[in-house]
């Protein structure tokens, strides 16, 4: 599990959309750090908001986020009513 210290994170839930949820939050991981999902060994990214909320998602999700120098950015990550996660998008640096 790789564990994310977000910083700059809005309290959540954010806004609630026909039941969806979504969470907005800053990433920073360097390329060798996500080195790591793509040997195998991580699955999993672990994000704690400013307020305490942990948000757990598939590091997969991060794949089209990823330059040479890593993940990083403002995202806003969408949720349905089970918690499954519906999106995820970058939208700012």
């Amino acid at each position: 599990m790789m564990v994310v210290a977000a910083y700059g994170a809005v309290p959540t839930p954010v806004r609630y959309t026909f039941s969806m949820r979504e969470y907005r939050f800053r990433l920073a991981i360097s390329a060798e750090r996500y080195l790591a999902h793509y040997q195998g060994l991580v699955r999993g990214v672990v994000v704690t908001l400013a307020d305490g909320t942990r948000l757990e998602f598939p590091a997969e999700s991060l794949r089209p986020f990823v330059t040479h120098d890593g993940v990083y950015g403002q995202f806003v990550l969408r949720v349905d009513a089970n918690n499954k996660l519906q999106s995820l998008q970058r939208v700012g640096d």
